[in-house]
């Protein structure tokens, strides 16, 4: 006993505080900084929108944005998804609803008051040539708002190279923010807030008790019993779920970013 003590005050005197204490500056620190933003926060990224304005969400997916964004604000949307099935889904939604590729837009020159990009521009092939396709169709004074997730530096090459071979990512997309900042500057907008987001809405999340933690239950499912899994479910689709699974791990621990843009149209 008295050797464990005798450690235990070592400890303490070389590392500082005693754990009690840090325990407590953690739970104060927990109790006192500003809490997580949730999902649905980057949505006040959006400047208000003039009576029967016309809103793009670019990449929508279900269109799961583009409604909240017309209650919202109260706008004319168009949905744009490469995915067919996608559309089919938005336009059962009541949204109008098109199948095109977002470097190549159906839609006339200066137009909208509002492009919505939200986790779109990192599975694009070419980042600079998709902005340069949402600016155009802006009118001026128009907002693209851009949301994109990124590697950082954290992520270690072995971890990069399985993640982009599993979700058959972009070449640029290992690159972090520098290939989307080069393309925002090439485009001609004006840069009115960019804002790191993640890790926030993964907190949020958490602290929500949502969905995340059966996710984390999941990959460590996955993980454990990594043969049976992948027999089951082929290489391909394992190593696919398993990277949309590290996807919010990697967000908490900073090898992967999620970065807002307000951009606006000169």
């Amino acid at each position: 006993m008295g050797d464990r003590r005798a450690l235990r005050a070592s400890l303490t005197e070389q590392f500082g505080p005693s754990y009690e204490a840090i325990e407590a500056t953690v739970e104060s620190l927990m109790a006192d900084t500003r809490p997580p933003r949730a999902l649905t926060d980057l949505l006040d990224f959006i400047a208000p929108l003039p009576a029967g304005g016309l809103a793009i969400d670019a990449g929508s997916n279900r269109g799961k944005w583009a409604v909240q964004i017309r209650e919202r604000h109260d706008c004319r949307i168009v949905a744009i998804d490469l995915v067919h099935g996608a559309m089919v889904l938005a336009a059962a939604d009541g949204l109008p609803a098109v199948t095109a590729d977002i470097e190549a837009l159906p839609v006339r020159s200066g137009v909208a008051d509002l492009v919505w990009c939200r986790d779109m521009l990192e599975c694009v092939p070419d980042p600079e040539a998709a902005v340069s396709e949402l600016a155009r169709v802006l009118k001026g004074g128009g907002q693209l708002v851009l949301y994109v997730a990124f590697t950082t530096p954290a992520l270690e090459p072995r971890e990069a190279d399985r993640l982009i071979t599993a979700l058959d990512m972009p070449d640029w997309w290992a690159h972090g923010r520098r290939p989307v900042q080069d393309a925002i500057a090439r485009s001609g907008l004006e840069v009115r807030r960019v804002e790191p987001i993640s890790p926030e809405h993964q907190e949020r999340a958490l602290l929500d008790g949502g969905g995340l933690a059966r996710d984390f239950a999941i990959l460590a499912r996955l993980q454990r019993e990594r043969d049976r899994c992948e027999a089951a479910m082929g290489t391909a689709w394992y190593e696919r779920w398993r990277a949309w699974l590290v996807w919010a791990p990697y967000l908490i621990l900073g090898k992967l970013e999620t970065v807002a843009w307000d951009l606006r149209r000169r």
